[in-house]
């Protein structure tokens, strides 16, 4: 069998499952509960990470910020030559 196939029964026999009468303990909810928390925490922090990343790609304006660096220090030795 190819993939699609195997995957297209994977995927049909969840939806035609029998009912299971599985009993889900307070614990179970508790650890539900922690991954989606933890999920959250992990998008908020990826997205903490990589704003820059993501705020220079739809930026408008494409300098680089450090070219106002250099040109704050090439006008302060400038200074510096004109009072000496």
């Amino acid at each position: 069998m190819n993939k699609f196939t195997r995957y297209s029964a994977t995927i049909l026999s969840l939806f035609f499952s029998a009912n299971a009468h599985a009993y889900l303990d307070p614990a179970t909810g508790s650890i539900i509960l922690q991954g989606i928390i933890a999920g959250v925490a992990g998008g908020l922090l990826t997205l903490k990470i990589f704003w820059g990343k993501i705020t220079g790609f739809f930026s408008k304006n494409k300098d680089n910020p450090n070219d106002i660096e250099v040109e704050a220090e090439d006008s302060a030795s400038a200074d510096k030559f004109k009072s000496e």
